[in-house]
């Protein structure tokens, strides 16, 4: 990449970041100062302000992507920050259709499943589970969703309960439907966790007799992570924007998966 990003505008340079946190999940001051052709200071620098408006969480030497706006609490859009938005709301869209009035659910953590969670709020007689304390937050004042939330230690970078209290919780637990979000897809591979422990992760995915994965097409360019949480043929049906490729497509539904993609039309 060459050296003129030096005078890139300051939205270009967090875009540029941006789009390389979708690829790797993960990058250091280094690397992201290699690729963009900028100092190692102003990475640094850029890291610190993008930490603070919760587009990325700042690491020891790098920084990891957020999966929802760091600041929720404090936005009257819960929209604001989220990455790929006309993508994941294609999705949250159509899985709203899936979603019942007395359906027994489990919601996982992540924008999407969190976009998920802001359009079921007119459902009747609704029973939610989560790992995720936005989505909570979001549905609690809603008379008509039942929550259970998992407890545990909260992971900073989306929100999400974790550990052997959480794991314990949804061990016990049997609902329809889960509705879960991920890192990285691969048809090959499966559905992979950027956390380094994604034993929580599992346990939520595994405890719903159909599993519902969001993924978003970018989700199908991202190196597949190590820690693996389902394997493909685990997967019910997979919901994703209409730019997933025709190929990934076809791969899947070989597997067994349904595949569902969503429309870029006004719902």
């Amino acid at each position: 990449m060459s050296t003129n990003k030096h005078n890139s505008f300051y939205e270009e340079r967090e875009q540029i970041i941006l789009d390389l946190l979708q690829r790797k999940g993960r990058i250091t001051v280094a690397e992201t100062a290699k690729l963009t052709g900028l100092s190692a200071s102003t990475i640094r620098l850029q890291f610190q302000s993008m930490h603070e408006k919760g587009l990325l969480l700042r690491t020891h030497g790098g920084a990891i992507k957020a999966d929802y706006p760091h600041n929720f609490n404090h936005q009257t859009n819960i929209f604001d920050g989220i990455v790929n938005l006309d993508k994941k709301l294609q999705i949250a869209t159509l899985a709203a259709e899936t979603v019942h009035d007395g359906d027994f659910i489990a919601i996982s953590s992540g924008s999407t499943a969190l976009l998920l969670a802001s359009k079921i709020t007119n459902r009747k007689n609704l029973t939610v589970v989560t790992d995720s304390i936005p989505v909570a937050n979001l549905l609690l004042f809603h008379p008509n969703i039942k929550i259970y939330v998992c407890g545990g230690q909260i992971r900073e970078r989306n929100g999400a309960c974790f550990g052997p209290t959480a794991e314990s919780f949804l061990d016990t637990v049997k609902v329809e439907k889960v509705y879960a979000g991920c890192d990285s897809v691969n048809p090959d591979i499966g559905v992979t966790s950027l956390d380094i422990d994604p034993r929580t992760e599992q346990a939520l995915v595994k405890c719903a007799k159909e599993c519902y994965i969001l993924a978003d097409s970018t989700k199908f360019s991202v190196m597949p992570f190590i820690e693996k949480v389902l394997n493909i043929n685990e997967i019910t049906c997979l919901i994703s924007d209409n730019a997933l490729s025709y190929e990934c497509k076809k791969k899947l539904e070989k597997s067994g998966v349904k595949v569902m993609l969503g429309s870029n039309e006004p719902s």
